[in-house]
């Protein structure tokens, strides 16, 4: 999840969907599209369908749907490596 459009690619605005953060908020989803993130080593990865929340205040990434997408991950001593 972004609060930010002008970061996302392939934009599209979507309407009607919310999401629950883990204070139990509803916040709605505005849009939809592609963030590029370039990894501690120069690796540029492309995230997909990343949503549009402009009452975010910081980007989020979902654990688990990175799970289900079929990536790892592993945190040790606060440092977490997807």
């Amino acid at each position: 999840m972004c609060p930010n459009k002008g970061w996302l690619g392939n934009y599209k605005q979507i309407d009607g969907s919310t999401i629950l953060l883990g204070n139990n908020k509803s916040c709605k989803v505005i849009g939809i599209g592609s963030l590029r993130i370039k990894m501690h080593n120069g690796i540029k990865r492309v995230l997909e369908d990343v949503r549009h929340v402009l009452e975010l205040k910081r980007n989020s990434i979902s654990l688990g749907t990175l799970d289900k997408e079929g990536c790892g991950y592993k945190c040790d001593r606060g440092s977490l490596e997807i």
